[in-house]
């Protein structure tokens, strides 16, 4: 992958020379690699915010309030993950998030879910180093949120109203019937796999 960026870099680069247009490549460059700090600070600030609500939920007992109402699914799909560990409480309140359109706040839990269930997968392979392979529960975990499945898409209503839409929220019904179908889909696509896995490992 770092070849093929050095490549179009490179080649962008000769190409805005050899057309006598080094200058504004060079400005649009370094524009963007401005706009690119001013995103990582932002992003880094609401990881951040997001991060410490999540030990506010986790100390006044939101985290394993949600992980009880979600356990039953979590554990249904992901059932190598035992019901009292911590990538439940993360795997909820990412799921909650997602559901709620809350994209900047499902992510920092995503990888905090992502970070539990990587441990769980060591402490499984008695603490041996495996990092290539992932766990059952990571490629589920992954493959729902990649889903998509929201049921109040904030972030998409409040784009469209500040683009001046007639109706920011006629969105609303087909994103959930999409993020619907795309998360059924994805669940039983991943336990056919899984199932087909199991056949093969088996002696």
């Amino acid at each position: 992958m770092d070849l093929i960026w050095l490549v179009l870099v490179a080649g962008s680069m000769c190409a805005a020379v050899l057309g006598g247009k080094a200058d504004p490549a060079v400005n649009e460059a370094l524009r963007s690699a401005a706009g690119a700090v001013e995103t990582v600070l932002d992003f880094l600030g609401a990881t951040c915010l997001w991060l410490g609500l999540m030990k506010i939920a986790e100390h006044s007992g939101l985290a394993a309030s949600l992980s009880r109402v979600m356990s039953p699914l979590l554990h249904f799909v992901m059932p190598s993950v035992p019901r009292n560990h911590p990538a439940f409480r993360a795997m909820s309140l990412s799921v909650c998030a997602n559901l709620l359109g809350l994209g900047s706040a499902a992510t920092p839990l995503g990888l905090k879910a992502m970070e539990e269930l990587d441990d769980l997968r060591r402490a499984d392979a008695g603490g041996e180093e495996d990092s290539d392979v992932a766990s059952h529960a990571m490629c589920t975990f992954v493959a729902m949120t990649c889903a998509g499945l929201t049921l109040v898409p904030g972030a998409v209503v409040a784009l469209r109203a500040q683009m001046g839409s007639a109706d920011p929220a006629a969105t609303v019904g087909p994103a959930i019937l999409a993020g619907s179908t795309a998360w059924v889909t994805v669940l039983v696509s991943d336990g056919v796999f899984r199932l087909g896995d199991a056949r093969r490992r088996r002696p």
